[in-house]
């Protein structure tokens, strides 16, 4: 299985594509700018083959600011 079949399946489905925002290798991570959120991240680094594709999914995001 490769990074187009995944998306191409995660995005299709009904009950992910709200969240879903892709495939990534581990070296070019997006930001999550909406919650929730939820992607695969390859652990290989961009341009090599691929190896394992754990999945993530960000229920809330939360930022202490010290003042």
């Amino acid at each position: 299985m490769d990074n187009r079949l995944i998306d191409k399946i995660l995005f299709e489905n009904v009950a992910t594509r709200r969240f879903f925002m892709g495939t990534f290798p581990s070296d070019c991570l997006p930001e999550c700018t909406r919650f929730p959120c939820s992607l695969i991240v390859n652990l290989d680094r961009a341009g090599r083959p691929g190896s394992h594709w754990p999945d993530e999914f960000v229920y809330a995001f939360v930022t202490n600011k010290l003042q």
